[in-house]
């Protein structure tokens, strides 16, 4: 209780974002997500979804999208975020406060069916040094049961590692 944690300060338009060593994208926001935000804005299609009641950040980080979509776009948005590392975790809280429900989970099964209207995901393909998409596939295919029938889900990443095939499946 006693320890403290030194915290690394990253800047994303107007915020000031605090995040502890070892959380990914250590000295910027990850070039993946500064894209989806930049997306938002210009982007029909998302520029179309309806406001979401209820916004789940699988892979939060330290909380960026969730915090971005709700300054930008959805201010009276329900944020729920969930991340595999604890140090993202209360990153993630230092940065959205007690408001958003952050939880320190590996998968989606905590939340009701159809609880969420919008699902975003910069999804995890680490596993140590190893690339891989197993984790983010097993979270897609949860993800598609937690979504409302009209909710939306919303993924980013790069275009090597295929998930555009595995989604379209699901």
């Amino acid at each position: 209780p006693d320890l403290t944690l030194p915290l690394r300060e990253l800047q994303y338009r107007e915020k000031i974002y605090h995040q502890y060593y070892g959380v990914f994208s250590a000295g910027h926001i990850d070039y993946a997500t500064q894209f989806l935000l930049d997306e938002w804005r210009t982007n029909p299609f998302l520029q179309k979804l309806p406001a979401p009641a209820n916004l789940l950040d699988i892979g939060c980080g330290n909380g960026v999208i969730g915090d971005q979509l709700k300054i930008q776009h959805y201010p009276e948005v329900r944020l729920t975020g969930t991340d595999v590392s604890s140090l993202a975790i209360a990153s993630a809280r230092i940065n959205l406060g007690p408001e958003a429900d952050l939880q320190w989970r590996e998968d989606l099964h905590h939340w009701p069916s159809a609880f969420f209207d919008l699902i975003v995901t910069n999804p995890p393909f680490h596993d140590g040094h190893r690339n891989t998409i197993d984790t983010s596939l097993n979270l897609f295919a949860q993800a598609k049961g937690k979504l409302r029938p009209e909710g939306a889900f919303v993924v980013v990443a790069n275009r090597h590692l295929n998930y555009a095939t595995h989604l379209r499946k699901l």
